[in-house]
């Protein structure tokens, strides 16, 4: 998931006094979630809307829903980029655009984050996609991106920290260290102008040369990458941000690269397609798809659609028709009984699954869901033997297969600390390990005292309910656990699970203040 959060003052100056009630409005037509704290607003997107990351981009979608359309147009620069023949093995896409307007001010902080937020969702952490931000005053054109030598021109990096060559910089820059292995040892990459000045060494770090502050109002934005479409999709969404902000958009022009499209692009969506995905008769398609960016104009039982260029994800006319359902309003679909002619049977494993948690709600445990696909963050410091990632994730919140459920259980405590404790929660589902499916129980009990009593006693009941009284907990150290305080759970010589007290170093790790204890078992 994605999150951004707004004072009431940046609502105010964005939206107007109704800014939070717009927003809160708005979720009910999208699909986030909104929270109100001390602070403002705390707004959760899924990382399916890209263009909503932030405030600005977020109160423009609003402003486009009810009926305020902002022009969209690029017009030609005068600026020019060459893309050298030596970045082609590395990171040879290209692609960049400029943006005028007033001092960017108090906006400066947002055009960072959501800068973030790119190099995390589209750009991967920087590996398909990285962007550079430059105050173009500060920096004269033509600009080259091309390959440096190590011991090139001294160049100082944007905080000021480090001043040296481009071996030098990646050396002892925190973000050099973080992001040079995106490129092979001794390869290093640059951005030059005229005066053969360092603007930056993409992927890692921009330079002080072409530093922006609240006083630039004239930007150069280059993205480089690894994977052509990540790196136009950044570069439309950062284009639909400045536009955001009332910024007039010019295309560079770039040799070996791309610049901005100032077309949408066409798509046809039939009302018989409309009917079959949405259930019943749609009229006005093209005033429901307006609301939300789109160009219509209709053609008898069709509809020519425009979308977005910032509309990356887009991918064909379903998507389309799922907007027209959100703009209607999923209260305006009428129901309908689905016929089928089959009765369904439960299967065993759902029998076993309904028992099981009859009995750890008896035992005062709340069930909760959480995703088998999770965040490799989870595993962050510790071994992973699930052996299942997602290459291509949308997120890297869902990156990685779980290959055990307490994670998962101690993360939901963590985020929900404010609702207090004792905290005992349950979830019946399935790990991968070894690239082998297998389904599990999993219960966290988290108090200020009696948290392993807890678990001992649903493991107690469950070993005389379900595994005949045949299991045995032997003591053996559990990553996670304390040493001396874990176990593993067998039956003979099989082992089937773990029980233990966690750590103090992982609790710290989720921000939990009390001791937990786990257990977990297979069927």
């Amino acid at each position: 998931m994605v999150v951004i959060r707004a004072s009431g003052e940046e609502i105010l100056n964005t939206l107007g006094e109704e800014g939070a009630s717009l927003i809160e409005k708005f979720a009910s037509v999208i699909g986030y979630s909104v929270e109100a704290d001390a602070e403002g607003l705390r707004v959760e997107f899924n990382p399916d809307r890209p263009d909503l990351f932030s405030l600005p981009t977020l109160a423009r979608a609003i402003r486009t829903y009810h009926g305020d359309d902002a022009e969209y147009k690029v017009v030609d620069g005068h600026v020019t980029v060459y893309v050298d023949r030596s970045v082609a093995p590395y990171r040879g896409n290209f692609a960049c655009f400029v943006a005028r307007g007033n001092p960017i001010g108090g906006n400066l902080r947002a055009l960072i984050d959501y800068q973030e937020r790119l190099h995390e969702s589209i750009g991967k952490d920087r590996v398909k996609a990285a962007i550079g931000l430059h105050d173009l005053s500060k920096v004269s054109p033509p600009f080259t991106y091309r390959g440096l030598r190590p011991d090139e021109t001294v160049f100082t990096t944007y905080d000021g920290s480090v001043t040296g060559t481009p071996e030098s910089v990646v050396r002892e820059h925190e973000k050099g260290r973080q992001y040079g292995g995106l490129l092979p040892p001794g390869v290093y990459l640059g951005i030059v102008d005229s005066t053969g000045g360092i603007l930056s060494l993409p992927p890692m770090v921009n330079g002080s040369k072409s530093r922006v502050d609240e006083g630039t109002r004239e930007f150069f934005i280059d993205i480089t990458g690894t994977e052509d479409k990540a790196v136009k999709d950044a570069m439309h969404l950062l284009a639909f941000f400045f536009l955001s902000l009332g910024y007039s958009l010019e295309r560079c022009k770039v040799s070996g690269g791309s610049s901005l499209a100032g077309s949408f692009r066409e798509m046809e969506v039939s009302g018989r397609e409309v009917k079959r995905i949405i259930g019943t008769e749609v009229n006005g398609v093209c005033g429901l798809l307006r609301r939300f960016g789109y160009r219509c104009e209709e053609h008898g039982n069709s509809a020519q659609v425009g979308v977005p260029p910032w509309r990356v994800d887009v991918m064909g006319p379903v998507d389309i028709i799922e907007d027209v359902a959100k703009s209607m309003g999923y209260d305006s679909v009428p129901e309908t009984v689905i016929m089928t002619g089959h009765f369904g049977n439960p299967q065993p494993q759902a029998m076993d699954d309904r028992m099981l948690r009859e009995l750890m709600v008896s035992l005062g445990y709340q069930e909760v869901m959480t995703f088998v696909v999770t965040s490799q963050s989870l595993y962050s410091g510790r071994s992973y033997r699930g052996g299942v990632e997602v290459v291509n994730p949308k997120s890297l919140d869902f990156s990685v297969v779980r290959d055990r459920i307490y994670l998962n259980l101690l993360d939901f405590v963590s985020r929900n600390r404010r609702y207090g404790f004792p905290q005992k929660l349950f979830e019946i589902g399935d790990v991968v390990v070894g690239g082998r499916q297998e389904h599990r129980l999993s219960c966290v009990a988290v108090d200020t005292k009696g948290a392993f009593s807890e678990v001992m006693r649903a493991y107690e009941v469950i070993r005389d309910r379900f595994l005949g009284g045949t299991a045995r907990i032997r003591e053996r150290e559990v990553e996670d656990m304390i040493p001396g305080r874990s176990g593993s759970v067998r039956i003979g010589d099989l082992e089937i699970g773990l029980i233990g007290e966690v750590h103090p170093e992982t609790l710290d790790g989720f921000q939990i203040q009390y001791p937990a204890a786990v257990l977990e078992i297979r069927f």
